[in-house]
């Protein structure tokens, strides 16, 4: 059975979290505990890696999430993810990634969403400026950022006790509380003779939980008052009798009193033991109910603020339908409508025993455990809203500063044929480095100018792959939100995006470095020879592990059978074989190279990071090494 995209998403933005001491199952197994001295349930607090678990587990079952993930499934595939470290970094600094530094939202939902969202950049032009349009709403109107701040949140505050409900050994379903749960609040029990046995257990369903929730009051009343009221009734009872056979006595006095004092402290005492007893776990309950009420009252509340602002209302029109629909629901005489009903009525979150209508929220939970998935949706649409909103309060973070280095609106081309791609920066700068210490490069491709080739040689740390890392990551992040780092930039809206950074993740597989590098290379084949739309391509130091002399000449085979016979690919190449510079006779093809400025032999090389035109003339690996320590002197 082939795993779900939302599943692959989930573990490998999972594998960014440093490692946790308590994980998700251990968690689950230590999250309840029940005080000895006091009756009384106590959640731990979730740590962050088992919240974003449970919240994937929320977003499971999403129509809208599988439909967005489902069109853009084939743009970006597994290799990119990681060659890119879009969700998760390398072993040794997992959490430096693309996701950690553009992150900016509010709560977990968010994260996941976002997390969705970096590995399936639109295809569409127009989806991709309706994006922008929504952005720049947001990003101008500071009122609007502050009021839908306000609400997530709200939603933020309880997400871990939340998302607890969609655990399969949640707190509430461990056998020690659901059996007090319903022995003290659910059951009803009939003496029957069926089969030989004498005692027959009902759990009543959703519907009429709450009826008989108020019969088990009635019944538990009489347990708690009848024997006292009987106690004290039979007690005056043999007072008189004792003075109408034997008479007066001096102790009947004493005796009535205690036997009424007795009476009276059962009287006293029955009430406090039952709330004692009851109150703990009836709470317990309510209090992560509630945080389910925080959702729907919260996620209803931002549909209002979005519907009342005119621009955004014109542009949201399509959206938050799933928000809307539950809280509709709450008007049907239904299960479910039952439940929304119920959720948006007064808080459980602090819970009176005596006043709150405890069959409506034992109801509620139970309809909620068969209908969960109902929430599916409405978690996608406030996770995506969230998105929006931590993007233009990124792009306004950035614009609050005097730093060169920030992020832009992008303009998305639309191709007029299919060979019509183009790419086009100013000062691009790479987003997971501090923006005060990015060195940023101008980049041009067009396919029409004769320009969809290029070539960058140079010494190596001189800042080549970060050049085209810088590249990629300014498209991919303008196809996925509309924005890119860097003071200008413009595209065409590619089909399809392909890498070449970092083949040695295929050695878990068993194969060689090279096989590794031959695997990707055939999947770069298929990708161009079933993509019929524009492609962006990055390679970076195309087979370095093979024999140099081979890997020079069969390198070089590839790159011009591709140029030849793919004109809608674009590609970034960089490389130590030199001779590759010679494929600028081809039209089409450009040199470019690092700078490093070499003062005199032995001091230390100058990496300015700026890329030159031309091929590159140096060669200061000696230098380089030297430089390092590693060797004492350069012959």
């Amino acid at each position: 059975m082939e795993t779900k995209l939302i599943n692959v998403i989930a573990e490998e933005y999972l594998r960014s979290f440093k490692q946790e001491q308590d994980g998700i199952k251990e968690m689950d197994e230590k999250v309840v505990v029940p005080s000895k001295k006091k009756k009384k349930w106590v959640s731990k607090v979730l740590m962050p890696r088992a919240t974003a678990i449970l919240t994937f587990a929320q977003l499971e079952g999403s129509k809208l999430l599988e439909e967005s993930l489902a069109q853009s499934k084939n743009t970006l595939d597994f290799y990119s993810w990681q060659d890119l470290d879009l969700l998760c970094g390398n072993q040794a600094t997992p959490d430096k990634n693309l996701h950690a530094k553009i992150d900016r939202t509010v709560t977990t939902l968010g994260k996941c969403v976002l997390a969705t969202k970096l590995v399936s950049p639109s295809t569409a032009q127009e989806e991709i400026v309706k994006k922008q349009q929504i952005i720049k709403v947001l990003y101008e109107d500071a009122e609007l950022r502050k009021n839908l701040g306000a609400e997530l949140s709200r939603i933020k505050e309880d997400e871990a006790k939340r998302a607890s409900l969609w655990s399969k050994s949640s707190p509430l379903k461990q056998d020690k509380y659901t059996g007090e749960l319903q022995a003290l609040f659910y059951r009803l029990y009939f003496f029957k003779r069926k089969e030989g046995s004498g005692l027959t257990i009902w759990t009543p369903s959703a519907t009429s939980a709450s009826k008989l929730q108020w019969l088990k009051r009635i019944t538990d009343f009489f347990s708690i008052y009848f024997y006292s009221l009987f106690a004290l009734g039979y007690n005056f009872f043999l007072y008189r009798m004792r003075r109408w056979l034997l008479g007066a006595s001096v102790y009947d006095n004493i005796f009535i009193v205690l036997g009424i004092l007795g009476c009276l402290f059962m009287l006293f005492t029955g009430p406090v033991r039952y709330y004692r007893m009851k109150k703990p776990v009836i709470s317990f309950l309510a209090e992560h109910m509630a945080t389910l009420q925080t959702f729907v009252k919260s996620a209803y509340k931002i549909n209002t603020i979005v519907m009342s602002h005119p621009k955004l209302k014109e542009l949201y029109k399509d959206e938050l339908k799933a928000v809307r629909y539950l809280w509709d629901m709450g008007k049907k005489k239904s299960d479910l409508g039952r439940m929304i009903c119920a959720l948006q009525g007064p808080s459980w979150k602090n819970w009176g025993y005596f006043m709150s209508p405890t069959g409506q929220l034992l109801a509620a939970y139970t309809i909620f455990e068969k209908r969960k998935r109902v929430f599916a949706n409405a978690f996608y649409e406030i996770g995506k809203l969230d998105v929006h909103f931590s993007t233009a309060s990124l792009i306004q973070e950035t614009e609050g500063d005097q730093l060169e280095n920030r992020y832009v609106f992008s303009d998305v081309l639309s191709p007029k044929a299919k060979d019509d791609v183009v790419v086009k920066g100013e000062r691009i700068w790479h987003p997971c480095l501090a923006r005060e210490a990015a060195v940023s490069n101008d980049l041009s491709l067009d396919s029409q100018k004769g320009n969809r080739l290029i070539v960058i040689t140079g010494a190596n740390m001189g800042g080549k792959s970060t050049y085209i890392l810088s590249s990629g990551l300014g498209v991919l992040l303008s196809q996925c939100f509309g924005i890119a780092p860097a003071k200008s930039f413009s595209h065409t809206c590619f089909k399809k995006f392909i890498t070449y950074v970092n083949p040695s993740q295929n050695l878990a597989r068993g194969l060689s470095l090279a096989g590794a590098a031959f695997e990707v290379l055939k999947t770069h084949k298929k990708a161009l020879d079933a993509t019929d739309g524009p492609v962006f391509a990055i390679i970076d130091e195309i087979l370095n592990g093979v024999d140099a002399k081979m890997g020079l000449d069969v390198s070089r085979d590839i790159l011009e059978s591709r140029y030849k016979k793919y004109p809608n690919c674009v590609t970034l190449l960089t490389t130590h074989y030199m001779k590759l510079s010679e494929l600028d006779r081809l039209p089409g093809v450009a040199n470019k190279h690092v700078e490093a400025i070499v003062v005199a032999k032995g001091m230390p090389i100058k990496f300015t990071y700026k890329i030159l035109d031309g091929a590159s003339k140096q060669n200061i690996v000696k230098e380089i090494v030297f430089n390092m320590g590693i060797l004492d002197e350069i012959k």
